[in-house]
């Protein structure tokens, strides 16, 4: 074999090698990346789950001590959520003279939790209930928008196989059923 055929080979066997070489740091890194964007998502999910739980106790019949340690409870949730949602800077200055986490503009999210915050803290909680609801939607569709369930779906099938269960309203569900739910019964219930 002369060296010109031996040198070919050689090449041929570095460019299989470091394409497999390749080939695996891809998949290394991005299985690296879906790690840690799920352990975001799930971290930023757990501390929304706290949030809305406060909020809806907070809608609830809680008065007095039990209000006071809700709206507590909110305000510690909401100095947790700087982490998440940090201040804006829009390269103005404003609150320069802060500490760090609270120079610029409080995020739009935490501005509707405190927002929600103060509401509760009014003494007739009643006359804002659909405001507090409306804030509280506007604050779990940023929320939303950051987790992508239907991308994140997609993202942990095509990671680790699962499937998850179709796609089906309950009206879809109502035409699909056959008779084993008698649901003009139970809508008639609940009106």
């Amino acid at each position: 074999m002369d060296t010109n055929n031996l040198l070919a080979i050689i090449s041929i066997i570095v460019t299989i090698v470091i394409s497999i070489i390749g080939g695996i740091y891809a998949i290394v890194t991005n299985t690296k990346k879906f790690e840690l964007s799920e352990q975001y998502k799930n971290e930023l999910l757990t501390w929304y789950g706290k949030v809305i739980f406060i909020i809806s106790k907070l809608q609830g019949e809680c008065e007095g001590k039990e209000r006071g340690d809700t709206l507590q409870e909110l305000s510690a949730l909401i100095e947790i959520g700087r982490f998440y949602f940090p201040n804006i800077d829009k390269e103005d200055d404003f609150g320069k003279e802060k500490p760090c986490a609270y120079r610029g503009y409080r995020h739009v999210a935490l501005d509707f939790l405190i927002l929600i915050y103060q509401m509760g803290d009014d003494v007739n909680i009643n006359k804002c209930r659909k405001q507090i609801e409306g804030l509280e939607r506007h604050f779990t569709s940023i929320v939303f928008e950051i987790v992508s369930p239907n991308k994140r779906i997609k993202n942990i099938k095509q990671y680790t196989k699962i499937t998850m269960p179709q796609s089906m309203s309950i009206e879809d569900f109502m035409v699909s059923n056959s008779g084993e739910i008698a649901f003009d019964k139970i809508f008639e219930y609940y009106r």
